[in-house]
């Protein structure tokens, strides 16, 4: 039987390319314009505020986890801003030793905020990932 698709090893050659790059996330209000059609890091609608610096903080800890069924996906630890006073309802995940070409948008579909405090993203295992 021949199976039609993208194999498992083209899928982890397209993803282990990010694995030894400098990743960052930053931080976006809720009326910032990013989704799919974002092709790269932009400071426009991004958060400001005390402990936020703009382009946000890299990404820690990357590693490429291919899984017996043929998925393959990039994940990093958390991300988080030990003292900041900030209110954000998403965020950019973005590759900076590729020209910051965005990799990733994720929204919460609310608002959140931290008051002189932790503001912290947890980042899912399977952020970024080719089934």
């Amino acid at each position: 039987m021949i199976e039609t698709g993208i194999t498992s090893a083209a899928k982890a050659l397209f993803l282990k390319s990010v694995v030894n790059d400098t990743c960052k996330l930053a931080l976006y209000c809720a009326d910032a314009d990013l989704g799919v059609h974002t092709k790269e890091y932009t400071p426009e609608g991004e958060v400001s505020g005390y402990g936020y610096k703009a382009g946000g903080i890299r990404l820690e800890d990357c590693a490429l986890v291919e899984e017996d069924d043929g998925s393959v996906f990039v994940t990093w630890c958390d991300a988080e801003w030990p003292k900041a006073t900030i209110t954000a309802a998403g965020y950019m995940i973005y590759d900076t030793s590729k020209n910051n070409t965005a990799l990733f948008v994720g929204s919460w579909g609310a608002e959140y905020t931290s008051t002189n405090g932790p503001f912290r993203v947890p980042i899912p295992d399977r952020q970024i990932m080719l089934l």
